[in-house]
């Protein structure tokens, strides 16, 4: 995930500044340690902004 934002020219950490979520929540979401719908939602997000996946396959 971070190699991505860095392929755009920006960073994981600027992303959580930018959509006002703590990097502590991200990591724990993209660890799977959180697994709440808010959780799911910020994986979505991010999958969308870093690497333009839109839906995951089942």
């Amino acid at each position: 995930m971070r190699a991505a934002f860095i392929a755009k020219g920006t960073t994981l950490n600027a992303w959580c500044t930018a959509n006002g979520i703590a990097r502590q929540t991200v990591d724990k979401a993209l660890k799977g340690q959180r697994r709440s719908d808010r959780s799911r939602q910020i994986v979505k997000q991010l999958l969308r902004d870093a690497l333009g996946i839109e839906e995951l396959a089942a």
